[in-house]
């Protein structure tokens, strides 16, 4: 090596190191913080929109669990309560409890506006006839798209 030559002192270009993922920039542990925030919330409003809704569940299920019965009186008066049963944990006892005949229909009807309802004219009279003519099939599935359908706020289903 020459001294005095300036060109053999030179040393080879070296590019600098890849940049580590590690540590994180501040603005990515911002990003974490509030998808981990969103994940919490969605998570927190699933599980009450779960436990908002276990009546139904329940109220379905013993739907499904009821046997057909001969007398079509009886049949009636046991969806009729368990209708009853659900309409009161839905919307109070004030609200429902005392309902009846046509008041109970019209209740129907506006809790759960987009279901046929000719059978809650048979809910509602075949309690108090001796020998009501009824499908009974046709009300089990009646009961089970109100269970399904019903709106807990009365004004929205007003609106619709």
């Amino acid at each position: 090596m020459n001294p005095s030559d300036p060109l053999a002192q030179l040393k080879d270009i070296h590019s600098p190191e890849a940049i580590g993922w590690w540590p994180l920039a501040p603005l990515w542990w911002v990003i974490i913080a509030i998808a981990l925030l969103a994940v919490v919330a969605l998570a927190f409003a699933l599980h009450r929109l779960y436990r908002a809704n276990q009546y139904r569940r329940d109220a379905l299920a013993e739907l499904r669990q009821m046997p057909d019965d001969k007398n079509n009186q009886d049949f009636a008066r046991r969806i009729n309560t368990l209708l009853k049963r659900t309409a009161v944990a839905c919307y109070g006892f004030e609200r429902c409890a005392t309902l009846h005949g046509q008041a109970w229909v019209d209740f129907l009807q506006t809790s759960a506006p987009r279901i046929n309802s000719a059978n809650a004219h048979v809910l509602a009279d075949a309690p108090y006839h001796p020998a009501p003519e009824l499908d009974q099939q046709a009300l089990r599935d009646y009961a089970a798209r109100w269970i399904k359908q019903h709106r807990k706020n009365l004004r929205e289903a007003n609106n619709v």
